[in-house]
């Protein structure tokens, strides 16, 4: 599962890792009997000290947030294709569009 976080306009990409045991958890209302793996992404910007205040303001870091943004747009849009469509799954493209997903998500 993926999603964003803003805070002000710095935005905060999240990768959660959904296990059977989370699922199980979930379901039933308790705590997973694992450790549940959130991966955190925040934009490579110039200055880090100043993101949050800062966010989208200065061109640069704009620049680099939304290409953070369709990184993040063409990941959702690979998984939905990977869920939706099982038989893609062993397809050359599926194949090449997965290994763009998780190099995308990976920056």
């Amino acid at each position: 599962m993926a999603g964003i976080t803003m805070v002000g306009t710095a935005p905060y990409f999240y990768r959660v890792l959904i296990t059977e045991a989370l699922l199980t958890a979930v379901e039933t209302g308790s705590f997973p009997n694992e450790e549940t793996v959130v991966l955190r992404f925040i934009p490579p910007v110039t200055d880090m000290d100043s993101y949050v205040s800062d966010g989208m303001r200065p061109l640069e870091n704009r620049r680099i947030i939304f290409q953070c943004l369709e990184a993040f747009k063409a990941a959702l849009v690979c998984l939905h294709l990977l869920r939706t469509c099982h038989i893609l799954i062993f397809a050359d493209a599926a194949v090449n569009c997965a290994k763009q997903c998780i190099h995308a998500f990976d920056r």
